[in-house]
């Protein structure tokens, strides 16, 4: 595979800037499409309201034959008793999905961490993978519910 650029489109670059900057969202998911051979663009698949019911109930939509990107804003507990959040840029990559897919969504990456900027960088591709990270640091005061 010849080296190709991904386009972020203003679509994407605008539902980035609304997640991470005005907090309209606290998810979105991205997906690159192909509008022409070796030339990829990075589009919005999803948006997430701000409230959202669980964490479980967001990682379990995600798709079991499909590669994407997630921008996700995790809100913590701080041992001090301090509400925050971190914000990862998580590469979902189900074993499921095909392989010039897995290649394409890996290969993107690095470009994309330059543009998504201010994100945690992770890689999954199992919503168990997923549970597992989220679920090793305090939310206990966010705005989820443990109730799917």
């Amino acid at each position: 595979m010849s080296k190709t650029i991904l386009t972020v489109s203003d679509k994407a670059l605008k539902a980035f800037e609304d997640f991470k900057l005005r907090r309209k969202h606290r998810f979105v998911l991205f997906k690159i499409t192909e509008p022409e051979p070796e030339s990829f663009e990075l589009g919005v698949l999803k948006k997430g309201p701000r409230k959202m019911k669980s964490f479980n109930a967001l990682v379990n939509k995600m798709p079991e034959d499909e590669a994407c990107y997630l921008v996700y804003e995790h809100e913590i507990t701080t041992d001090d008793g301090r509400k925050t959040s971190k914000l990862y840029l998580i590469t979902w990559i189900p074993s499921a999905c095909h392989v010039k897919q897995k290649m394409i969504y890996a290969s993107q990456k690095s470009s994309l961490e330059g543009t998504f900027t201010g994100c945690i960088a992770i890689q999954a591709g199992k919503v168990k993978e997923l549970i597992t990270l989220f679920s090793n640091e305090s939310d206990s005061d966010s705005e989820f519910s443990d109730e799917d």
